[in-house]
């Protein structure tokens, strides 16, 4: 009975390694391009740092991307290269690719400074905190993704998305037309203090 219980470990230790090496060499083939061998972005393409991400948030935007519910808008060229790449994935790829990207060491983003942080605060605590939390780490139960590993260029551009209608505009995308309603009332000025607020996080 014991070397049938070793037989079946070892079984499921090589599976493991082997999803593992494949999820490695998807990464590599899919990723890389745009998102960096690390998985630091660059803003140059308009590829945010993904390194670290949490799993469930990968898995979920990936399977938005591949089912055209994100990435579908004409003038969202980012998003529909990301629609392309998560369409080209197998279904079963999909969680593989989140848990290696999770696993990635993360890279803190640059404090933005050149705004009010303390206004912002308060800005964040009335109209953010309750979905992505006080410490801006994201919420699972609201599918709400984590903000403050994300840099100031990324958050503005994905939140300039959602106020055109980029994002969020498709009616099945519930969580998207909460965050295009949220958008709609916000400032150029307010956007610039929450961020400065958002990207602090990593120094406290």
């Amino acid at each position: 009975m014991r070397a049938f219980h070793v037989l079946i470990l070892s079984v499921t230790v090589s599976a493991v390694c082997r999803a593992e090496d494949h999820a490695a060499e998807i990464y590599h083939q899919s990723c890389t391009a745009c998102h960096g061998e690390k998985g630091a972005g660059n803003p140059e393409l308009k590829s945010p740092p993904i390194a670290g991400l949490a799993e469930w948030y990968v898995t979920l935007q990936l399977k938005r991307f591949h089912s055209g519910l994100r990435g579908a808008h004409p003038e969202d060229i980012p998003g529909q290269q990301m629609a392309a790449i998560a369409k080209t994935l197998k279904p079963e790829e999909i969680p593989q690719l989140a848990l290696h990207i999770s696993k990635m060491v993360a890279i803190a983003p640059e404090v933005f400074a050149d705004a009010n942080a303390k206004r912002g605060k308060v800005l964040y605590l009335e109209h953010c905190a309750a979905c992505h939390r006080f410490n801006a780490s994201g919420e699972i139960a609201f599918r709400s993704p984590p903000l403050s590993g994300f840099p100031a260029w990324y958050l503005r551009d994905q939140f300039g998305k959602f106020k055109s209608g980029q994002r969020g505009a498709d009616a099945k995308d519930e969580d998207g037309t909460k965050m295009k309603t949220i958008a709609a009332g916000m400032t150029d000025s307010d956007l610039s203090d929450i961020i400065a607020h958002i990207t602090g996080l990593a120094t406290e």
